[in-house]
């Protein structure tokens, strides 16, 4: 059976043995992963600081009767409450795998 091209990149082409086997052990590939989770967190957190301001911004200027765009504000208010949502979400996952790693010590 042939997939789609997309569906073809979603299939497994390795087995889990030599996907294991292929995990970099030393730690310098470690610190990279490290750092790169690091930036990629920081960039996202940045992300969410910046979409609240904005809608901060046009809550602001609307009130001011500057802007006349209600749906603007309101998409904007929603972006960036679905990003603290989302923030908050991920930390919470990310403080109980910290507890679990704990615990196995």
């Amino acid at each position: 059976m042939r997939l789609p091209g997309d569906l073809v990149s979603l299939t497994p082409q390795r087995s889990l043995s030599q996907q294991r086997d292929s995990v970099p052990t030393d730690n310098s590939s470690t610190r990279k992963l490290t750092d790169d989770f690091a930036v990629f967190l920081r960039d996202s957190l940045n992300q969410v600081e910046t979409s609240q301001r904005d809608a901060q911004e046009k809550m602001r200027l609307f009130a001011a009767g500057e802007i006349d765009d209600v749906h603007d504000v309101t998409i904007a208010q929603q972006k960036a409450q679905l990003g603290l949502r989302l923030t908050t979400i991920v930390r919470n996952k990310l403080i109980e795998a910290y507890e679990r790693l704990s615990q196995m010590q």
